[in-house]
């Protein structure tokens, strides 16, 4: 009975040591981390809203607003895409997430699809401009409809 109760205790101290390491590993990568990185990092700080109107050529245009959250060099967050046909007036807007980092002024950014009922998927490559007001560059990406490599040049994104 004695040995018994020793390894009912053995194991209920080893599942208890394990779950209180975890909870310490998630509070140092998820809290603490994040929490001195952002009072090291000296860099440029773009959080926010940035919203951009592309034309692409006489076929489709392009609205785009970025909602950026930012921990000292990496980010993350939502991103909006409108795209507009005018000559036939069909419209098709899609949403997806992004994360990436800041690197020499650039912004490096992947993003992908929020819907699972579509395909889509691209990437940013911005600089960052004009004393931190303008996020300017190239965006590759998927194209849902020939599901071809696609790139979008010089588009600008501004604070509103």
């Amino acid at each position: 009975m004695e040995n018994f109760k020793a390894i009912i205790l053995s194991v209920f101290s080893g599942i208890l040591t394990f779950v209180l390491l975890w909870i310490c590993s998630v509070f140092y990568k998820k809290v603490f981390l994040p929490w001195i990185e952002t009072i090291l990092y000296r860099g440029i700080l773009i959080g926010g809203r940035w919203s951009s109107y592309h034309k692409h050529n006489i076929d489709n245009e392009y609205e785009m607003n970025l909602d950026i959250r930012q921990t000292a060099y990496n980010v993350e967050g939502e991103f909006f895409a409108k795209s507009i046909h005018p000559q036939s007036k069909i419209s098709d807007i899609n949403y997806y997430k992004f994360k990436g980092e800041i690197i020499n002024d650039y912004l490096v950014v992947n993003y992908k699809i929020t819907s699972r009922e579509k395909m889509g998927l691209g990437a940013f490559v911005l600089k960052i401009d004009e004393g931190g007001e303008i996020l300017k560059g190239n965006i590759a990406y998927v194209n849902e409809s020939n599901m071809s490599i696609t790139t979008l040049s010089n588009v600008k994104f501004k604070r509103p």
